[in-house]
């Protein structure tokens, strides 16, 4: 036999077995416990194999796709959740896994559809099929567990305050529902994993709008108690003083502190009348004027009413001089006393 002939035959075995080498490696699979392998037989879906030693036909079946089936977290968003009249955008948290096999049982029909979901789709899946629990869940709660008539949406933000027992009712009642519609999408909740509320997302304005309703807790009986107490404390504190320490309250309305000085106790029945003269002098005065009750019907006196309170706003009257008498118009009145009430 010549050299030619001899490397011939060489070149002809190494040929054979890188051949048999890739028939084998096409036939024989080991697939790991987490894994499962998508066999498709001439371009159609066949069967979803593994773990462990998995043959395959050469040329004739191709493995297209390799699905992990591990138990895995799983964050999901759902934006948009109104919850006893608050919408809410709430993020949840569960352990499944893609297990397409069980999922679909041994319905072939079904498996082939699962199939052919990208792990993409099979996603968004997901976060459609808890949006439909929250919906029907919050919907049941809320016909079950309704709020008090007159609730603010500070309770309503409050009543799925993790931990309470509305809370905790919605959970339990999501993953009852999960577990039985996550699998029409190739999905296998595990049930042994708690669904954990990981994040809850309020609008600004219904954050605001709790803001305005602690001031107005604030600012009627307990702003004038308090500043009752603070004149009590401090004798001889000064109103600009006492107007920013009230207004330094979260969530106290300046203007509320403003109108406190021209605002009646609750047990007095008196009007609060301002009294601006007109004779030139810069001395003004806060005045309580009491009310007459006759039958059923409450009126103001037309008779001289009698002061029961004079602060004076500056110390000292000025009289006007006959130069400031004569750019004075003179403007007809029916009293000697004219007032203006506020």
């Amino acid at each position: 036999m010549s050299v030619i002939q001899i490397i011939g035959l060489i070149v002809a075995v190494v040929i054979l077995l890188v051949i048999l080498y890739k028939a084998l490696k096409a036939t024989i699979h080991i697939v790991p416990e987490e894994r499962r392998l998508v066999v498709y037989r001439l371009g159609r879906f066949n069967r979803i194999v593994g773990p462990g030693i998995v043959l395959v036909t050469p040329w004739l079946e191709q493995v297209v796709r390799i699905l992990e089936v591990r138990d895995h977290p799983l964050e999901v968003t759902v934006p948009g959740i109104f919850a006893f009249g608050v919408p809410n955008d709430l993020t949840l948290n569960l352990w499944c896994s893609y297990d397409l096999v069980r999922a679909a049982g041994n319905n072939m029909h079904k498996l082939a559809g699962l199939v052919h979901l990208s792990d993409a789709e099979r996603r968004q899946q997901v976060e459609v099929k808890m949006r439909e629990a929250l919906v029907n869940r919050l919907a049941e709660l809320q016909q079950r567990k309704p709020l008090p008539q007159g609730a603010t949406p500070l309770d309503a933000v409050i009543a799925l305050a993790p931990g309470s027992d509305r809370y905790n009712d919605l959970i339990a009642g999501v993953k009852d529902e999960l577990e039985q519609t996550l699998p029409t999408v190739g999905v296998i909740l595990n049930t042994s994993q708690s669904i954990n509320l990981t994040g809850r997302d309020i609008p600004d304005v219904i954050i605001e709008a709790i803001k305005r309703m602690q001031g107005r807790q604030i600012d009627s009986k307990w702003l004038t108690k308090y500043a009752n107490e603070l004149r009590q404390q401090f004798p001889e504190i000064s109103t600009a003083v006492l107007d920013q320490m009230l207004a330094s309250i979260d969530g106290v309305d300046v203007g509320n502190v403003q109108r406190l000085r021209l605002e009646q106790d609750e047990h007095t029945q008196a009007q609060v009348e301002i009294e601006v003269p007109l004779d030139g002098s810069d001395t003004a005065g806060v005045m309580a004027k009491p009310k007459i009750k006759f039958g059923n019907t409450e009126t103001k006196s037309h008779a001289a009413p009698a002061k029961t309170r004079r602060e004076p706003v500056s110390p000292g009257p000025r009289h006007l001089t006959k130069n400031d008498l004569a750019v004075l118009k003179r403007v007809p009145r029916k009293q000697p006393d004219q007032r203006m009430s506020a």
